[in-house]
Protein backbone atom coordinates (compact mmCIF):
# COMPACT_ATOMS: atom_id res chain seq x y z
CA UNK A 1 0.00 0.00 0.00
CA UNK A 2 1.32 3.40 -0.28
CA UNK A 3 1.46 5.22 2.86
CA UNK A 4 3.40 8.84 4.03
CA UNK A 5 6.36 7.53 6.66
CA UNK A 6 7.94 9.83 8.58
CA UNK A 7 11.78 7.54 8.95
CA UNK A 8 12.82 10.03 11.69
CA UNK A 9 12.47 13.68 12.52
CA UNK A 10 12.87 15.82 9.65
CA UNK A 11 12.57 12.61 7.05
CA UNK A 12 9.61 11.57 5.73
CA UNK A 13 8.80 9.85 2.55
CA UNK A 14 6.03 8.40 0.49
CA UNK A 15 6.61 4.73 0.38
CA UNK A 16 5.16 1.13 -0.91
CA UNK A 17 4.69 -0.36 2.36
CA UNK A 18 3.02 -3.82 3.18
CA UNK A 19 -0.38 -3.96 4.01
CA UNK A 20 -1.53 -4.54 7.54
CA UNK A 21 -2.12 -7.68 8.79
CA UNK A 22 -4.73 -9.84 10.92
CA UNK A 23 -2.07 -10.94 14.27
CA UNK A 24 -4.80 -10.54 17.25
CA UNK A 25 -8.94 -11.34 17.47
CA UNK A 26 -9.41 -7.90 18.39
CA UNK A 27 -7.78 -6.24 15.08
CA UNK A 28 -9.62 -4.22 12.52
CA UNK A 29 -8.14 -3.24 9.39
CA UNK A 30 -9.59 -0.06 8.05
CA UNK A 31 -9.51 1.23 4.61
CA UNK A 32 -9.09 5.11 5.00
CA UNK A 33 -11.47 7.21 3.09
CA UNK A 34 -9.65 10.71 4.22
CA UNK A 35 -7.88 12.28 7.35
CA UNK A 36 -7.46 15.41 8.60
CA UNK A 37 -4.27 16.97 9.38
CA UNK A 38 -3.45 18.04 13.22
CA UNK A 39 -0.57 20.08 14.33
CA UNK A 40 0.70 16.74 16.16
CA UNK A 41 1.67 15.65 12.38
CA UNK A 42 3.94 18.71 12.31
CA UNK A 43 5.36 18.29 15.76
CA UNK A 44 6.34 14.12 14.79
CA UNK A 45 8.50 15.58 11.80
CA UNK A 46 10.63 17.89 14.16
CA UNK A 47 10.43 15.06 16.74
CA UNK A 48 8.36 14.02 19.29
CA UNK A 49 9.64 12.38 22.61
CA UNK A 50 6.54 9.63 22.91
CA UNK A 51 6.51 8.75 19.02
CA UNK A 52 7.98 5.93 17.77
CA UNK A 53 9.89 6.11 14.53
CA UNK A 54 9.23 5.19 11.72
CA UNK A 55 5.81 5.98 12.00
CA UNK A 56 3.05 7.06 9.85
CA UNK A 57 1.31 9.50 11.07
CA UNK A 58 -2.43 10.90 10.69
CA UNK A 59 -5.02 10.16 13.58
CA UNK A 60 -7.94 12.12 12.67
CA UNK A 61 -9.93 9.55 9.96
CA UNK A 62 -12.81 7.89 8.99
CA UNK A 63 -12.93 5.07 6.38
CA UNK A 64 -14.12 1.64 5.84
CA UNK A 65 -13.56 -2.01 7.77
CA UNK A 66 -11.64 -4.23 5.48
CA UNK A 67 -11.10 -7.01 7.66
CA UNK A 68 -11.04 -7.94 11.16
CA UNK A 69 -10.22 -10.79 13.63
CA UNK A 70 -12.45 -12.95 15.45
CA UNK A 71 -13.88 -11.05 18.52
CA UNK A 72 -14.07 -7.75 16.70
CA UNK A 73 -16.45 -9.95 14.17
CA UNK A 74 -18.98 -10.03 17.16
CA UNK A 75 -19.48 -6.23 16.75
CA UNK A 76 -18.90 -4.91 13.96
CA UNK A 77 -19.69 -6.21 10.23
CA UNK A 78 -17.25 -5.74 7.30
CA UNK A 79 -17.93 -2.73 4.94
CA UNK A 80 -19.50 -0.78 7.53
CA UNK A 81 -17.94 2.94 7.95
CA UNK A 82 -16.11 3.68 10.76
CA UNK A 83 -14.12 6.81 12.84
CA UNK A 84 -11.78 5.81 15.01
CA UNK A 85 -9.89 7.34 18.68
CA UNK A 86 -6.77 7.10 18.17
CA UNK A 87 -6.12 7.22 21.50
CA UNK A 88 -6.41 3.58 23.36
CA UNK A 89 -5.56 3.31 26.94
CA UNK A 90 -3.88 0.14 29.01
CA UNK A 91 -6.56 -0.19 31.68
CA UNK A 92 -4.20 -1.88 33.89
CA UNK A 93 -2.07 1.55 35.20
CA UNK A 94 -3.05 3.97 38.32
CA UNK A 95 -4.33 6.66 36.26
CA UNK A 96 -6.50 4.19 34.44
CA UNK A 97 -8.05 2.40 37.33
CA UNK A 98 -9.01 5.33 38.94
CA UNK A 99 -10.84 6.50 35.54
CA UNK A 100 -8.50 8.63 33.94
CA UNK A 101 -7.70 7.03 30.98
CA UNK A 102 -6.55 10.11 29.19
CA UNK A 103 -3.53 10.08 31.90
CA UNK A 104 -2.88 6.65 30.70
CA UNK A 105 0.68 5.94 31.46
CA UNK A 106 1.14 2.65 28.80
CA UNK A 107 -1.22 4.39 25.97
CA UNK A 108 -1.41 3.31 22.14
CA UNK A 109 -1.86 6.38 20.15
CA UNK A 110 -2.37 5.88 16.33
CA UNK A 111 -0.33 7.93 14.49
CA UNK A 112 2.48 8.77 17.39
CA UNK A 113 3.53 5.30 18.43
CA UNK A 114 1.65 3.41 15.87
CA UNK A 115 0.96 3.36 12.50
CA UNK A 116 -1.91 5.75 11.71
CA UNK A 117 -3.77 6.95 9.08
CA UNK A 118 -1.80 8.59 5.97
CA UNK A 119 -1.82 5.42 4.31
CA UNK A 120 -4.63 3.19 2.64
CA UNK A 121 -5.06 1.00 5.20
CA UNK A 122 -4.30 1.02 8.90
CA UNK A 123 -4.55 -1.58 11.90
CA UNK A 124 -6.60 -0.42 14.89
CA UNK A 125 -8.56 -1.72 18.14
CA UNK A 126 -11.74 -3.19 17.62
CA UNK A 127 -12.55 -1.35 21.19
CA UNK A 128 -11.40 2.28 18.62
CA UNK A 129 -14.47 1.81 16.28
CA UNK A 130 -17.13 3.62 16.46
CA UNK A 131 -19.85 3.60 13.59
CA UNK A 132 -20.73 6.98 11.69
CA UNK A 133 -23.98 7.04 9.14
CA UNK A 134 -23.11 7.03 5.56
CA UNK A 135 -25.03 10.48 4.92
CA UNK A 136 -21.96 12.46 6.86
CA UNK A 137 -19.99 13.51 4.46
CA UNK A 138 -16.11 12.73 4.64
CA UNK A 139 -15.25 16.82 5.83
CA UNK A 140 -17.47 16.33 8.64
CA UNK A 141 -16.92 12.81 9.88
CA UNK A 142 -12.98 12.97 10.00
CA UNK A 143 -14.00 15.99 12.68
CA UNK A 144 -15.00 13.19 15.22
CA UNK A 145 -11.79 13.12 17.03
CA UNK A 146 -10.96 16.70 17.30
CA UNK A 147 -14.95 17.36 18.18
CA UNK A 148 -14.24 14.43 21.27
CA UNK A 149 -11.25 16.63 22.26
CA UNK A 150 -13.74 19.88 22.62
CA UNK A 151 -15.90 18.64 24.41
CA UNK A 152 -13.72 17.10 26.99
CA UNK A 153 -12.42 20.86 27.27
CA UNK A 154 -15.96 21.72 27.18
CA UNK A 155 -17.02 19.43 30.59
CA UNK A 156 -13.71 20.85 31.91
CA UNK A 157 -14.76 24.28 31.80
CA UNK A 158 -18.20 23.73 33.46
CA UNK A 159 -19.46 26.69 31.94
CA UNK A 160 -22.78 28.12 33.14
CA UNK A 161 -25.60 29.10 30.90
CA UNK A 162 -25.07 32.90 31.28
CA UNK A 163 -21.14 33.02 31.45
CA UNK A 164 -18.97 35.20 29.17
CA UNK A 165 -16.51 32.94 26.93
CA UNK A 166 -13.45 33.87 24.75
CA UNK A 167 -11.80 30.91 23.14
CA UNK A 168 -8.10 32.60 22.18
CA UNK A 169 -7.27 31.02 18.68
CA UNK A 170 -9.49 30.89 15.53
CA UNK A 171 -8.46 28.04 13.99
CA UNK A 172 -9.89 24.97 13.50
CA UNK A 173 -10.29 23.80 17.07
CA UNK A 174 -10.99 27.46 18.19
CA UNK A 175 -14.36 27.56 15.65
CA UNK A 176 -15.43 23.50 17.01
CA UNK A 177 -15.24 25.24 20.37
CA UNK A 178 -17.41 28.14 19.51
CA UNK A 179 -19.77 25.71 17.53
CA UNK A 180 -20.45 23.90 20.46
CA UNK A 181 -20.59 26.67 22.91
CA UNK A 182 -22.94 28.73 20.49
CA UNK A 183 -24.55 26.12 18.29
CA UNK A 184 -25.23 22.91 20.50
CA UNK A 185 -25.14 24.15 23.89
CA UNK A 186 -27.17 27.61 23.16
CA UNK A 187 -25.01 29.65 24.83
CA UNK A 188 -25.34 33.29 23.61
CA UNK A 189 -21.89 34.78 25.00
CA UNK A 190 -19.12 33.41 22.65
CA UNK A 191 -16.34 35.39 21.19
CA UNK A 192 -12.95 34.17 19.45
CA UNK A 193 -9.96 36.41 19.16
CA UNK A 194 -7.72 35.40 16.53
CA UNK A 195 -4.39 37.76 15.26
CA UNK A 196 -4.53 36.33 11.23
CA UNK A 197 -7.64 38.54 9.26
CA UNK A 198 -7.71 35.86 6.76
CA UNK A 199 -9.00 33.38 9.73
CA UNK A 200 -11.06 35.59 11.28
CA UNK A 201 -13.00 35.78 7.48
CA UNK A 202 -12.86 31.99 6.75
CA UNK A 203 -14.77 31.87 10.58
CA UNK A 204 -17.50 34.08 9.47
CA UNK A 205 -18.35 32.25 6.48
CA UNK A 206 -18.93 29.73 8.27
CA UNK A 207 -21.31 31.78 10.36
CA UNK A 208 -19.41 32.50 13.40
CA UNK A 209 -20.23 35.96 14.46
CA UNK A 210 -18.21 37.30 17.44
CA UNK A 211 -14.86 37.07 16.08
CA UNK A 212 -12.05 39.82 15.73
CA UNK A 213 -8.33 40.56 16.61
CA UNK A 214 -8.68 42.18 20.02
CA UNK A 215 -11.02 40.92 22.95
CA UNK A 216 -14.52 42.92 22.73
CA UNK A 217 -14.72 42.95 26.65
CA UNK A 218 -12.61 43.28 29.19
CA UNK A 219 -13.19 40.48 31.44
CA UNK A 220 -14.46 36.65 30.98
CA UNK A 221 -15.60 33.92 33.21
CA UNK A 222 -13.79 31.35 31.25
CA UNK A 223 -11.18 31.85 28.94
CA UNK A 224 -10.08 28.60 26.40
CA UNK A 225 -6.60 28.90 25.15
CA UNK A 226 -6.17 26.62 22.42
CA UNK A 227 -2.83 28.63 20.25
CA UNK A 228 -0.63 26.88 22.40
CA UNK A 229 1.38 30.08 22.72
CA UNK A 230 2.67 32.15 25.29
CA UNK A 231 1.09 35.08 24.01
CA UNK A 232 -2.43 33.54 23.94
CA UNK A 233 -1.76 32.25 27.68
CA UNK A 234 -0.89 35.58 29.05
CA UNK A 235 -3.85 37.18 27.18
CA UNK A 236 -6.50 34.73 28.85
CA UNK A 237 -4.95 34.72 31.90
CA UNK A 238 -5.03 38.92 32.27
CA UNK A 239 -8.64 38.72 31.03
CA UNK A 240 -10.16 37.04 33.51
CA UNK A 241 -12.82 37.56 36.08
CA UNK A 242 -13.14 36.70 39.54
CA UNK A 243 -13.85 32.80 39.90
CA UNK A 244 -12.71 33.00 36.23
CA UNK A 245 -11.26 29.71 34.66
CA UNK A 246 -8.92 29.74 32.11
CA UNK A 247 -9.04 25.87 30.33
CA UNK A 248 -5.62 25.39 28.62
CA UNK A 249 -6.34 23.38 25.20
CA UNK A 250 -3.43 23.91 23.08
CA UNK A 251 -0.61 22.00 22.99
CA UNK A 252 2.53 24.35 23.45
CA UNK A 253 6.23 23.73 23.48
CA UNK A 254 7.58 21.72 26.35
CA UNK A 255 10.11 24.55 27.44
CA UNK A 256 7.41 27.24 27.31
CA UNK A 257 6.86 28.57 30.78
CA UNK A 258 4.07 30.83 31.44
CA UNK A 259 3.48 33.45 34.24
CA UNK A 260 1.01 33.21 36.78
CA UNK A 261 -0.30 36.55 38.61
CA UNK A 262 -0.05 34.93 41.69
CA UNK A 263 -1.77 37.67 44.09
CA UNK A 264 -5.17 37.70 41.92
CA UNK A 265 -4.91 34.10 41.48
CA UNK A 266 -5.14 33.81 45.29
CA UNK A 267 -7.51 36.99 45.96
CA UNK A 268 -9.71 36.56 42.85
CA UNK A 269 -10.04 32.87 43.18
CA UNK A 270 -8.85 32.26 39.56
CA UNK A 271 -8.14 28.29 37.86
CA UNK A 272 -6.09 27.25 35.53
CA UNK A 273 -7.22 24.08 34.44
CA UNK A 274 -5.89 21.19 31.76
CA UNK A 275 -7.92 19.88 29.29
CA UNK A 276 -5.89 16.49 27.36
CA UNK A 277 -7.27 14.68 24.67
CA UNK A 278 -10.42 12.70 25.16
CA UNK A 279 -11.72 10.40 27.78
CA UNK A 280 -15.09 8.48 27.29
CA UNK A 281 -16.48 11.26 24.68
CA UNK A 282 -15.79 9.66 21.11
CA UNK A 283 -19.75 8.22 21.19
CA UNK A 284 -20.71 11.66 22.11
CA UNK A 285 -18.99 13.55 19.50
CA UNK A 286 -20.25 10.89 17.34
CA UNK A 287 -23.81 11.22 17.85
CA UNK A 288 -23.39 15.74 17.68
CA UNK A 289 -22.00 15.51 14.08
CA UNK A 290 -24.86 12.47 13.22
CA UNK A 291 -27.17 15.11 13.71
CA UNK A 292 -25.71 18.69 13.76
CA UNK A 293 -24.16 18.35 10.02
CA UNK A 294 -24.36 21.10 8.33
CA UNK A 295 -22.78 23.21 11.96
CA UNK A 296 -19.69 21.67 11.17
CA UNK A 297 -19.94 22.04 7.20
CA UNK A 298 -17.33 24.28 5.85
CA UNK A 299 -14.09 23.94 8.83
CA UNK A 300 -12.97 21.70 6.07
CA UNK A 301 -11.20 24.65 4.05
CA UNK A 302 -8.66 22.44 1.28
CA UNK A 303 -8.60 19.36 0.70
CA UNK A 304 -5.40 17.20 -0.62
CA UNK A 305 -3.52 14.46 -2.13
CA UNK A 306 -0.83 12.25 -0.34
CA UNK A 307 1.54 13.75 -2.49
CA UNK A 308 0.47 17.15 -1.56
CA UNK A 309 0.51 16.43 2.08
CA UNK A 310 4.55 15.57 1.84
CA UNK A 311 5.53 18.87 1.11
CA UNK A 312 2.65 20.81 3.29
CA UNK A 313 4.53 19.06 6.40
CA UNK A 314 7.62 20.69 5.42
CA UNK A 315 6.64 24.02 5.94
CA UNK A 316 4.39 24.46 9.01
CA UNK A 317 3.14 27.97 7.74
CA UNK A 318 1.69 27.02 5.06
CA UNK A 319 -1.97 25.91 7.05
CA UNK A 320 -1.93 29.13 8.52
CA UNK A 321 -4.44 30.48 5.96
CA UNK A 322 -6.86 27.84 5.76
CA UNK A 323 -8.66 26.11 9.08
CA UNK A 324 -8.61 22.39 8.62
CA UNK A 325 -6.75 20.32 6.20
CA UNK A 326 -7.97 16.88 4.87
CA UNK A 327 -6.03 14.10 2.83
CA UNK A 328 -8.15 12.45 0.31
CA UNK A 329 -7.17 8.50 0.35
CA UNK A 330 -10.19 7.18 -1.77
Amino acid sequence: MKALVIRKPQELVIDEINDPNITSEEDVIVQVEACGVCRTDFHLLHGLGFAKYPVIPGHEFVGRIFKMGKLAEKFFKVGQRVVVDPNLPCFLCEWCRKGYINLCLNPINIGVNKDGAFAEFVKVNVKQCYIIPEDVPKEVAILAEPLSCVIHGVETANVEKDEDILIVGGGPIGIIFYKVFHEILKMENVEIVEINTVRIELAQKIGVKNVSVLPAKDKYDVIIETSGTLDGFNLGITHLRPRGRLVQFGVADKEVKGEVPLYEMYKNELKILGSFVNPYTMQKAVKILRDNIDIFKGIVTKEISLEELENLLKDSKSVTNDLKIMVKII
